[in-house]
Order: structure tokens, then sequence, then C-alpha cells
């Protein structure tokens, strides 16, 4: 617990083992970068996978992806071949070198407004591009979260906003 109603949690270590994300048809080198061609929507992007515990597909864009796009293809990436188990899809705009603006696709439940893991996979992706500094604002629809990680080894922290939605007692 952080002063001002802020929590900041341990997010533990970014996966990049395309088995252990798990991605198929991949080599571990690729996994930055790599080119996907979605048979369904017959166009290609570029991708960036890593697991914060759960899989992620970050594709860095050059515009806000509105609802109808999210929707028609996040769904189509969730459920492509190369992922298994299904997948985490984020469309991402860099802002400038301390902040991006995220919009997330996850699996099983389609549009949220905020996603812990998908806000550090995200992160993960643009660090390990260059393209942002280590400690950066990710804006999502449900607000922001504070996102650092040093690279190498080492453990993402997310830090964000807490609100007391429900109070009570338990009785026996």
């Amino acid at each position: 617990m952080l002063d001002e109603g802020n929590v900041r949690v341990d997010m533990g270590k970014p996966i990049f083992e395309t088995n252990k994300i798990p991605v198929i048809g991949m080599k571990a080198e690729q996994i930055l970068n790599a080119n996907l061609y979605v048979n369904s929507l017959h166009k290609s992007y570029v991708i960036t996978c890593v697991s914060m515990g759960n899989p992620h597909c970050v594709i860095f864009t050059k515009d806000i992806v509105n609802n109808d796009r999210l929707t028609l293809e996040g769904a189509s990436i969730e459920c492509d071949v190369h992922f298994p188990h299904k997948i985490n899809v984020e469309f991402a705009k860099i802002i400038d070198r301390k902040t991006i603006r995220m919009r997330v696709w996850e699996r099983g439940t389609g549009i949220t407004l905020a996603c812990g893991t998908g806000s550090c996979a995200t992160a993960v992706a643009a660090i390990l591009q260059g393209v942002v500094d280590n400690n950066i604002d990710i804006l999502v629809d449900g607000g922001i979260l504070q996102i650092t990680w040093n690279g190498g080894n080492s453990h993402v922290f997310m830090t964000g906003p807490t609100t007391k939605v429900f109070e009570g007692q338990f009785f026996i």
C-alpha cells in the first residue's frame, strides 16, 4: 500500500519462451516484432508475444483502435492457430517515452476497461524495442497504470489507484 490510495504489485518476471507463452510456429528469437498473418482477416501484423502468467500478443499501432476494430481483430487474433490456449490481444499506441495508450481484447471475455497483465506485457514489449523508458504510464479505458521494468531477469511492478467499492460484515 502506498500513499493516496495507490497500490504497488510485484507482477513477476516476463516469460519469453514460446513453449511457455505458449506460441507455436515461431522460434524464441521471433517473438519480438514477429510477423503474424491472420488467415481469417487476410491481414498481417507485427506482434510481440510475452507471458505475464497468461499469454499476450502486443500490437503497436499508429492510432487508437475503435470498438469495432478491437472486436473484429481482437477476436480473430485471440483464436489464431499460433495460440493453442488462445491469447489476450493488446493494441497500443506510443504517445511518448513515458506514455502508452492501450486497448485490450481479453481471451474468453472481449473488450475490457483495463488489464494489469496486459499493461505489463505492453510495457515490456515497448521497453524491449527501446521506444519507451523503463517507468511508464499505460493509459487504458479504465484509468492509468504505472509500469516499471528494468529489463533482463527483473520483476515487473505495477502501480495504480484503488477505490473502496464495498464494506460489510460477515456473521457466522
